[in-house]
């Protein structure tokens, strides 16, 4: 494990997962899906050589 304060999120975590009743499922997925989306804009702003570049490396390493 990492550290206290680590091990302390996981637990917090837990216990509202726990508590929540599924309802941290519709949030989660809502915060996923901004990233994604996020990334993809960042994605889409970059010039034709740097992503390129990128989705290269990405591939280079799966």
């Amino acid at each position: 494990m990492r550290d206290k304060t680590h091990l302390e999120q996981i637990r917090k975590w837990a216990s509202y997962i726990k508590k929540s009743d599924g309802k941290w499922k519709k949030e989660f997925n809502e915060f996923i899906n901004s990233q994604i989306i996020m990334a993809e804009k960042a994605l889409k702003r970059l010039t034709p050589g740097k992503r390129r570049k990128i989705l290269f490396r990405k591939n280079k390493k799966s």
